[in-house]
């Protein structure tokens, strides 16, 4: 974050990266919240929670920055505050021992039902009815065309 001051007016500048595109996809998965279930009770350290050091960890791995843990204060005080789910004042506690920590909770939470959970959502939108066909698009000539039903498929009955 980068700001300057001139009289009344100021500016500040912010890293935004592909972070408006990776958070659709992560809220549309609810990931923010699974991650927030790991360990829902507050660590008193610290005032940045378990779910928000695993989104800060998750978005630095899905944007390739590759920083180390205990880098990210200063990866994540570039980048706008609410795009990492952290208020300003939240970066500050987001050290590699808190990241270490929550990394630790997660290791020690349910990580199958979390992760059935995410996979569920995932395929929930996909439909699998391979017994509907639908054609689409502009045709010169109408053709009216009846299709029969047999245990060996669809044949082709008549064209008119």
């Amino acid at each position: 974050m980068k700001g300057q001051s001139l009289g009344s007016l100021s500016l500040r500048s912010h890293v935004l990266a592909g972070l408006p595109i990776v958070n659709q996809f992560l809220e549309k998965l609810g990931i923010d919240r699974l991650l927030g279930t790991v360990h829902p009770t507050m660590d008193l350290r610290s005032n940045v929670s378990d779910g928000q050091a695993l989104g800060v960890l998750l978005r630095n791995i899905i944007l390739r920055d590759r920083k180390p843990l205990y880098s990210h204060y200063e990866w994540a005080k570039r980048i706008l505050p609410e795009l990492l789910g952290l208020g300003s004042p939240d970066a500050k506690g987001l050290n590699d021992d808190r990241i270490g920590r929550a990394l630790e909770h997660l290791y020690d939470a349910d990580r199958a039902t979390r992760l059935t959970e995410i996979f569920r959502k995932t395929v929930k939108g996909f439909n699998n009815d391979s017994t509907t066909l639908t054609l689409s698009g502009e045709y010169r000539v109408v053709v009216s065309v009846k299709l029969r039903t047999f245990a060996s498929g669809l044949r082709l009955v008549d064209v008119q």
